[in-house]
């Protein structure tokens, strides 16, 4: 899987098959909903970045760009 740490969620997920299970979650601890995906910036990402999903669920943890991961 290419490494997406760093890019915004938006432009992730254009580069992701549209039948992968993508999941993201607000890094910061506020618990806030993941609205529009292109200002959301990726924290972490499971799997990492070079082993294949092999059909698991991809795990996004993102922050608002301008926030520090």
């Amino acid at each position: 899987m290419a490494d997406f740490v760093g890019g915004n969620v938006k432009g992730a997920l254009m580069q992701l098959d549209p039948k992968v299970d993508v999941r993201v979650t607000d890094s910061s601890g506020q618990d806030r909903e993941i609205g529009d995906e292109s200002d959301w910036k990726i924290c972490t990402q499971e799997p990492l970045p070079g082993y294949p999903p092999n059909g698991q669920v991809i795990r996004f943890g993102a922050v608002l760009i301008g926030e520090n991961c």
